[in-house]
């Protein structure tokens, strides 16, 4: 009898040694490689996630990331349970674009609260924003802060229990669409824009150059200047310009020193 238990025991022994060796060859830091087979250098962002009932679920966007061609990384950076990545490269004639790859196998559309189709990114800076879900992705989703950009994303992944592996093949020729694009402005700096287009061309209005240059000396710097550090008589400014006025009648409320400080800067700055 004593033989037997000896036997059994054994037998647990070697099944619980067994089994944590079996589990040792699983994907337990939940690695996704993605790998570059192509001859152009990768540089990724991620949306990575995943749900935690005792501190809620949790999220991480990350930027910027390289895959060197010939290379594999572990685009999860950390252990979450999914990841949406995002790419720009370098294509045509040096210039930067973000490419959109369909990968096969890919888990699912990005649509989902734990994934997304693009993010919010400050170029080509380092960028990292860690928290909840909730105000990990208010920050990335669009319309962007000021400054930011929107990343198309590829592809949204989910590890497996063995090493998740995505082969791309960029080339330069591949569609992509510029990167950085188009900076966000904000709706002050839009107000801002537009008060400098309303006097500069109040100014052009007293002249007959054809002279681009000499006219950004004379009306379109100093407009700037005005507008920028004289926000409080600006809507005086335009409303006088609106009743007929000519820019110098409804500059007056501009201090004259300023005005004359200003136009000096502009020509000064031009002659440089």
């Amino acid at each position: 009898m004593l033989h037997w238990i000896k036997y059994l025991g054994l037998c647990f022994v070697v099944w619980v040694f067994g089994s944590t060796a079996s589990f040792a060859q699983m994907n337990d830091y939940n690695v996704i490689e993605v790998c570059n087979k192509g001859d152009v250098l990768l540089e990724y962002a991620v949306f990575a996630t995943k749900t935690d009932y005792w501190a809620g679920d949790r999220a991480e966007a990350s930027a910027w990331y390289k895959i060197k061609p010939g290379k594999c990384e572990n685009v999860n950076p950390g252990t979450y349970r999914g990841v949406s990545i995002g790419f720009y490269q370098k294509g045509r004639n040096g210039v930067y674009g973000n490419p959109v790859y369909n990968v096969r196998g890919a888990d699912r559309r990005m649509d989902g609260r734990f994934e997304t189709n693009v993010m919010c990114l400050p170029g080509n800076r380092r960028f990292e924003e860690t928290g909840s879900l909730s105000s990990v992705r208010r920050k990335i989703t669009p319309p962007c802060a000021e400054g930011f950009h929107e990343l198309r994303m590829s592809f949204y992944i989910q590890p497996n229990d063995v090493f998740s592996k995505i082969t791309l093949k960029p080339d330069k020729n591949d569609q992509m669409l510029p990167w950085p694009g188009e900076p966000v402005i904000s709706q002050e700096q839009r107000l801002r824009d537009r008060s400098v287009s309303i006097l500069d061309a109040s100014c052009r209005d007293h002249y007959t150059l054809f002279d681009e240059d000499a006219l950004q000396r004379l009306c379109t710097c100093p407009s700037r200047k005005i507008v920028e550090n004289n926000q409080d008589v600006v809507y005086l400014i335009e409303f006088s310009i609106s009743n007929g006025n000519g820019f110098n009648e409804a500059i007056k409320v501009v201090n004259r020193n300023d005005v004359e400080r200003y136009a000096y800067s502009c020509l000064a700055d031009s002659d440089q």
